[in-house]
């Protein structure tokens, strides 16, 4: 792909996800509710929410910068992923490609957040090292001098442009399949709704059992709501069958709690509460840490 070196907002939390919250402030529509820990709420434009620009910005190996590669690539996820929220928010029953492509949204939306980015860097600083190292040992073998030169020198050259960006390396593992889809795609689907209580959503919007794994069959649990009305729910040992339920005003509470829990640093509502503003300052990453 064609290098790219003009600067671009690109949403980490998608924009027509972000929708889903949508409100008029101020008199300025698509706006949503900005929460953080130590400030006030804030309203601001969903266009200009939930990224930072060029987030998905990775080195080539000719060392220049390449801002399209993975927008272009979630770009086609949300596409796809943007007709099925169309049918859910109508409650439609999903057929089978709905779900597989709800799935694979999922894998990837858990993998693009800020916080899955930051442990995907330290986990390549960690590992990178003991990828390395045995290259060196398998160049060391050659028996021609100036090949093994060579070959060593070319690994250590590489070695030093990944140390030096390991951001690349995880920005671009997002585009790589993954088993996520897969599990999220057998486990028991159910969509909650309540009349009289708003859902939230963060900048690490799929929440699920931290240290117990999306494959555990009996514990496996991932709840990510999908506008401020309704809220998905996968685990592997319930029977709803991929249906509509409505809830209380408890269980959206406590569905809230759990998304401002595993929020890294913001969370997005479409209202101004100040009772929502004090449990963030009081729970937003206590899930995290």
């Amino acid at each position: 792909m064609a290098d790219k070196s003009d600067k671009q907002f690109q949403h980490f939390v998608p924009d027509f996800f972000l929708s889903g919250w949508q409100t008029t402030a101020d008199r300025k529509p698509r706006r949503v509710w900005v929460y953080e820990k130590d400030s006030d709420p804030y309203h601001a434009a969903i266009k200009h929410t939930g990224g930072e620009e060029n987030f998905y910005a990775t080195k080539k190996s000719d060392g220049t910068t390449d801002i399209g590669t993975i927008e272009q690539f979630l770009s086609r996820g949300e596409s796809r992923a943007g007709m099925v929220f169309a049918k859910i928010k109508n409650r439609e029953q999903l057929n089978a490609k709905d779900r597989r492509d709800f799935a694979e949204f999922l894998g990837t939306l858990v993998r693009r957040s800020p916080f899955s980015l930051e442990k995907a860097k330290a986990l390549v600083n960690k590992l990178l090292p003991g990828v390395i190292d045995p290259l060196v040992k398998i160049a060391n073998r050659i028996d021609n001098e100036a090949r093994r030169r060579r070959a060593v020198k070319n690994i250590e050259k590489v070695a030093a442009e990944r140390k030096a960006d390991p951001d690349s390396i995880a920005k671009l593992a997002i585009v790589q399949p993954s088993d996520i889809a897969e599990f999220v795609d057998k486990m028991d689907w159910a969509f909650f709704h309540c009349s009289t209580s708003k859902f939230v959503t963060s900048d690490n919007p799929f929440v699920y059992s931290i240290g117990l794994g999306i494959g555990d069959f009996e514990n496996g649990h991932i709840i990510m709501p999908i506008s401020s009305e309704v809220s998905f729910q996968a685990r592997n040992s319930t029977e709803f069958n991929g249906g509509y339920y409505e809830i209380s005003d408890d269980n959206v509470k406590e569905i809230n709690m759990r998304i401002i829990g595993h929020a890294k640093s913001q969370v997005f509502a479409c209202e101004q509460s100040e009772e929502l503003k004090e449990i963030v300052r009081m729970k937003i990453a206590s899930d995290l840490r």
